[in-house]
Parts: structure tokens; sequence; C-alpha cells
């Protein structure tokens, strides 16, 4: 048995279900973001997985946030 702890940074619910942020504090340039937020795709699968039994709506939308660059990357 895994047992995991985290916290879910952002959350909201919409029509088709939740939609999940996760905010970095990466230093990155500009561009870079969706490579660096595939470094963070476990982590929201995970997310994703607990949400979805918790609450038993769909996750249809998964995003990193880098403050570094004012852009989202979206999984």
């Amino acid at each position: 048995e895994v047992l995991l702890q985290g916290v879910v940074d952002c959350c909201f619910t919409g029509p088709e279900g939740f939609t999940v942020v996760d905010f970095k504090s990466d230093h990155i340039r500009r561009g870079g973001e969706l490579q660096r937020a595939e470094e963070y795709r476990g982590q929201l699968d995970v997310y994703t997985q607990a949400l979805e039994e918790i609450f038993g709506q769909p996750v249809t939308r998964r995003v990193v946030w880098f403050f570094q660059t004012g852009q989202g990357a979206e999984l």
C-alpha cells in the first residue's frame, strides 16, 4: 500500500468537469513551459485520480502555471 500526501494548489469545476491548476516557481525561460510541465505530469496524474475518486467527476483540464514566465502549459 502506498500513501501519498499532497495539496492541490487550485481546482474548480465547470460544465464538463474539474480544472486543476498547479503553480510553479521554477526559473525557466519563456517558451519552455510545456517541456518543464512534462516533469510534473506524474504529480498531476495523482491529483487527477484523487479528485475523480473523491468527487466522482472527471478532471477535464490540467494546467501547470509558471510564475517566472506568467504562462501556463496544459497537460
